[in-house]
């Protein structure tokens, strides 16, 4: 939901571009095991199959992500870049690092409700989500209008399971790694 206000603003700029943005598992219109990546390699296996029907369709593809979707984007682009699938990589507010307030409320909250089924005696269920996502909507907008529209939006994950936040730390490490094979991709870093 987010990304339609630009895809909107480049279509209109030049009808023959083509903006594709899905969800991923669990998230935005796929309701199925809500909040759960089931492992990072099936993460990037869904963009790869993306961007590969793109490139079957379209004469460019520019691959696109935006904060963790960044660390997604580098680890597919690193993969298309064997293939040559991809005419571009851009990165907007990339989430290589855990901002010190998102690391901590992401630690202390897991931590707090492992604790609290711990005691109960209680083991949870690998598909429920559970953990609450440690951001805001204050933390990508201010506009008063876009920050209803965010905390409203029902599309919104607002928890994860626990396995999701394990995947999440083993991309982001997987990133990391496949920087320097990103150097014969033209890239773009958009920090705000």
């Amino acid at each position: 939901q987010w990304q339609a206000p630009l895809a909107a603003a480049i279509r209109d700029a030049d009808p023959s571009i083509t903006f594709i943005a899905p969800d991923r598992r669990g998230s935005g219109l796929n309701q199925d095991r809500r909040g759960h990546l089931p492992s990072k390699e099936r993460e990037i296996e869904d963009v790869l199959t993306v961007v590969r029907e793109a490139t079957a369709r379209y004469e460019r593809v520019h691959l696109a992500g935006w904060c963790f979707g960044a660390q997604v984007a580098c680890i597919a682009a690193a993969e298309l870049r064997k293939e040559r699938e991809i005419a571009s990589l851009l990165m907007v507010s990339p989430g290589f690092v855990f901002g010190e307030r998102y690391a901590d409320v992401l630690r202390m909250s897991t931590a707090a409700v492992r604790g609290a089924l711990a005691e109960l005696g209680v083991t949870p269920d690998p598909l429920h989500a559970y953990v609450p996502v440690p951001l805001q909507p204050t933390d990508f907008i201010t506009d008063e209008a876009w920050l209803e529209f965010a905390t409203d939006d029902e599309l919104t994950l607002r928890r994860v399971t626990d396995g999701t936040v394990t995947v999440w730390g083993e991309l982001a490490a997987w990133s990391w790694e496949v920087l320097p094979e990103l150097r014969d991709i033209p890239a773009i870093a958009v920090f705000g």
